[in-house]
This record gives C-alpha cells, structure tokens and sequence, in this order.
C-alpha cells in the first residue's frame, strides 16, 4: 500500500509493507545545499549530488551519514566515512566521524563489551549552530539510492548495521517530542547541483578517485 503526506513541502511517499513497516521514498532534490558543502560524488538524481561537510578514513568503499536537524528549527548535514573490506558497522562510522570539522556525537553502550547496545544521546554541529535535544531522541534510518530517490528503512541500531558501499545511515532528532507522539520521521536529503563547468572537473576528480583506489 503506498500513501503520500507532505514534509516541508516535498511529496513523500510512504509504502507499508506487508509487516506493517512503512517505508518512505524520499525525494532526492528537496532540500538545497549549505554554501560551506561540498559534492560527495554520490549522484542521487541527474545532475544533483548528495552535499558534504567532510569526510574520514581511507578505501574503495563509502558510506555516509546524514543528520536532519529540523525539529530545532535547523538544517540537514551529511559526511563521508571511506572503508575497506567488510564488517564496519553503523557504530564504527559514527565514531570515525565525531569530531570531523567540530562534529560532536555522544552515546551510551546499554550493553556491555560482548554485546554493545549503543543508544545515540545528542549531536551537536557548532560549526553551524547546530545542537539536538536529547529529550528528543534521535530516529536512525537507513537507506540508499534507488531510481533517483533515497529509500529509507527504520535503522535497527547502529552497532547492528552492518555497511556497504553507498549506505546512507540517517538520524532526525524529534521521534520522542515531549507531549507529542512518538512519530518516525526521514532524514531530509542535503543536495548540491555543480555548475555545467564544474561537472568536467568533477568527471575528472571521478576518474581519479577510481585510479587511486584502484
């Protein structure tokens, strides 16, 4: 079953699977970019590109992680983490990351060392003003790029997600609003589109980045 509501402006369409989980596709295009991002390389629809603040690390595979604050009246934010080989975890990305241009992420293990069980606290972006609630709580999402939209799942923890190349892992702080009820809203999708002339060089940085990894 497919319906469709509208967040900030953008169709949404949602389909509920046969389990009941709803799935959202969320449009690719509808949020623009900070001025201070920069193209990730991630094509998610002709000619526009999923919008970076930095990246870390080193190999032929990428995942990125995206950060919507729009329950406190902010914007949405997203970085690179680069890896090799298998077995890297939504965890290991996020920990990567924390401190990537002033990025500040905190979560608590409600395991142990056997068997981690991290819940996500707060993320905070001073580099534009940004900081969650943890009253809150942050909604973690995953997703990827299919026909030009970016398909969210509901994440199942990050020490449990288990990434690929291209793995999308989205968090929005507002699933738990005091007084409001509990509601499972998707990352909103940061979006840059180069200038024609910048598409050869990014054509070319393309090529590059494929050599070296190569």
């Amino acid at each position: 079953m497919v319906c469709r509501g509208w967040v900030a402006g953008s169709l949404v369409a949602v389909v509920v699977s046969g389990s009941g989980v709803a799935q959202a596709s969320v449009p690719a295009v509808q949020v623009t970019a900070a001025t201070s991002s920069y193209n990730s390389g991630l094509l998610l629809d002709t000619g526009k590109y999923l919008a970076i603040e930095g990246s870390v690390g080193k190999g032929a595979s990428t995942a990125y992680l995206v950060v919507d604050f729009a329950a406190t009246s902010g914007g949405t934010y997203a970085w690179a983490y680069h890896f090799e080989g298998a077995g890297k975890t939504g965890y290991d990305m996020v920990t990567a990351l924390n401190g990537v241009g002033g990025l500040v992420i905190t979560d608590t293990n409600y395991g142990d060392v056997a068997a981690p069980s991290y819940f996500m606290d707060n993320i905070i972006y001073p580099a534009h003003g940004e900081a969650g609630v943890v009253s809150n709580y942050w909604h973690e999402d995953v997703g990827g790029v299919s026909a030009g939209t970016v398909q969210w799942n509901e994440g199942g923890g990050m020490n449990a997600l288990t990434l690929q190349d291209g793995t999308l892992e989205g968090w929005y702080n507002g699933f738990g609003i005091y007084g409001q009820p509990q509601t499972q809203i998707h990352p909103q999708i940061p979006v840059t589109t180069p200038e024609p002339a910048s598409l050869g060089l990014l054509g070319l940085g393309a090529l590059a980045l494929l050599r070296r990894r190569a």
